[in-house]
């Protein structure tokens, strides 16, 4: 199943791409809940057809918060799930073998989730008049998607592997400083409060970069 949320422009994030649209009519918000398999789409390379319900949630800061918990909903909704959940902790072990961390070398392995995250799933944005969120599964299936998709997909690798987790929204554009426009994550390399940010969009950036811009910000802890 997928559900669909229609929003305001401005409770979404990359509102950039919606630059020519009016913000007083919204757009809608797509969230897919289906249950597409990870091995891929088969010889024709399409994804199998999805259903959709039609929802709202709200606008300004209101649909921001409604977003981050769609989020937190999914990585926690997929860790839990019999298939998705044991799929992406060993994922997530074999990232840290592959990477060398050595036994409770908790930043190594931190940093080695985040790396590969960085390095293989591609940013790209979203369709058209879309705000997307996609369950990780189908992130690695079809290889990309925007801030919110590496978000939940990074969230949802380190979860397995017990560290903990918050995502944060941040207003980063200096000529719409009131409005959120990206979303990434912060995981608590220690245990014991040491947040240091994961922002898998910046393709050069290394483990612990966030924007330098940051007008307001919204937190929430998965």
């Amino acid at each position: 199943m997928a559900r669909i949320y229609k929003v305001p422009l401005h409770a979404g994030f990359d509102d950039f791409e919606f630059e020519d649209s009016d913000p007083k009519t919204g757009h809608e918000f797509l969230c897919e809940e289906d249950d597409m398999r990870l091995h891929g789409f088969g010889s024709l390379g399409v994804p199998p057809p999805m259903q959709v319900v039609v929802n709202t949630i709200p606008g300004g800061d209101r649909g921001t918060k409604k977003t981050l918990e769609m989020m937190k909903d999914i990585v926690i909704e997929t860790l839990k799930d019999k298939k998705y959940g044991a799929f992406f902790r060993g994922l997530a072990i074999k990232i840290t073998l592959d990477a060398g961390c050595k036994t409770k070398d908790f930043k190594c392995e931190a940093k080695a989730v985040h790396n590969w995250v960085r390095d293989n799933v591609k940013w790209i944005r979203d369709t058209r008049g879309f705000e997307t969120l996609q369950y990780p599964y189908r992130t690695l299936a079809f290889g990309g998607g925007d801030c919110d998709d590496l978000s939940i997909l990074e969230s949802a690798l380190y979860l397995s592997i017990g560290f903990p987790v918050r995502l944060k929204a941040i207003a980063a554009n200096p000529s719409r400083k009131d409005q959120f426009s990206h979303v990434y994550l912060e995981v608590d390399v220690t245990g014991h409060g040491n947040w240091v940010a994961a922002d898998p969009t910046v393709k050069t950036a290394a483990f612990g970069w966030e924007s330098p811009l940051s007008y307001k910000q919204m937190i929430m802890e998965l």
